[in-house]
């Protein structure tokens, strides 16, 4: 469907939609972009048209016609007509658009973003235009919903970001790496995130409940401020790069790029990040060909966009139900550490991991 009419275009611009950031671009650079392009393009469809007024002319100056705003009395005498004043309709001229200005501006849009990326990673990115959009995200931001992520890093350096865009402060030794060490070092990584993550879902684990719940699904997390990994990934290894495929929930890119130089140090070297891609959030794909690059971006992509993600989430997504137990939030408050892996030392590398879930462990 082509919507030619303004404002029924505006009307239907109400949802969320995936476009993909490059690398490179903030996000408020995106949004301004977006927003932009729909200003820009809702413009050029057809416009209401131009208000009326009434003014009051001589009745001389008047062709009145059955059905006007006030017919001339045919009782009067005619000198008595001349002088008689008629209400018509005549263009309202202030509200041309060459004096008011393009009928939709920067204002008319209001887009928000969901999880969002940093200026160095790139990939799907959620928006969501007007209020509507709004509440979607934010009912998609308690589900606490997977996002997966294709990892590129290089083995042998380290940097002060843990990514390849800043200075470079130690180089070391990655000839040892094999591709069994590094899934050794992932299975634990990702197994202690599980246990973490299923010990912070507040559930008695050997309860009739915790089954019935974990076959429906991943146990997530009740703290909003814990990241989590639910699976990695080698998929491609080619010393000294490598490819991870990591999927997580309330992640950061930061965190992201920590797991990449946390691997590198219980592989007995280092690495870093050299880019990070956001291939999946929810049911957001960015093989989707409804996900929409910069310069397709306009009104009746978007709205097609946003008829088809909305029909999938109010089906799926949006009747979700949250698995958690809310006794577990006092419990867990206290307990305000980041999930995030400590420095590791270089001797043992259990011994690392496991410092990190000490105090959900205990709990």
């Amino acid at each position: 469907m082509v919507v030619t009419y303004a404002p029924t275009a505006h009307k239907l611009l109400q949802g969320v939609f995936a476009v993909y950031k490059p690398s490179g671009v903030a996000i408020s650079s995106l949004l301004r972009e977006v927003q932009g392009r729909l200003v820009q393009d809702i413009n050029t469809l057809e416009q209401r048209p131009q208000k009326q007024m009434i003014l009051f002319k001589p009745a001389s100056e008047t062709h009145l016609t059955k059905g006007s705003l006030l017919d001339c009395d045919t009782s009067e005498p005619s000198n008595d007509k001349l002088h008689h004043m008629v209400p018509t309709y005549v263009p309202d001229w202030f509200d041309h658009p060459l004096v008011q200005g393009p009928r939709y501006n920067n204002d008319s849009f209001h887009i928000s973003a969901g999880h969002t990326l940093d200026v160095h990673a790139c990939g799907l990115q959620v928006l969501g235009l007007q209020e509507q959009g709004e509440e979607i995200l934010q009912k998609m931001k308690k589900l606490n919903l997977p996002r997966r992520y294709q990892v590129k890093g290089q083995f042998g350096l380290a940097s002060l970001t843990f990514g390849g865009e800043s200075r470079i402060v130690e180089k070391s030794t990655w000839d040892h790496i094999t591709e069994e060490k590094i899934t050794r070092v992932l299975t634990v990584l990702q197994g202690k995130h599980r246990n973490a993550c299923m010990e912070a879902s507040g559930l008695d684990l050997s309860s009739q409940q915790a089954y019935r719940l974990a076959s429906k699904g991943f146990l997530r997390p009740y703290v909003p401020t814990d990241s989590v990994i639910i699976d990695m990934k080698l998929t491609s290894l080619k010393l000294p790069e490598f490819i991870l495929d990591i999927t997580c929930i309330r992640e950061s890119c930061i965190f992201i790029r920590k797991i990449i130089h946390q691997i590198g140090l219980e592989l007995r070297s280092n690495a870093i990040c050299t880019q990070l891609q956001r291939q999946q959030d929810a049911v957001f794909t960015i093989h989707d060909e409804l996900t929409l690059l910069g310069k397709n971006v306009n009104v009746n992509n978007v709205i097609d966009s946003i008829n088809h993600t909305n029909n999938i989430l109010r089906k799926s997504v949006l009747k979700r139900k949250r698995y958690f137990a809310k006794t577990s939030v006092k419990m867990l408050q206290q307990n305000k550490s980041d999930i995030l892996f400590p420095e590791p030392s270089k001797n043992s590398t259990s011994e690392t991991v496991n410092k990190a879930f000490d105090h959900l462990a205990s709990s």
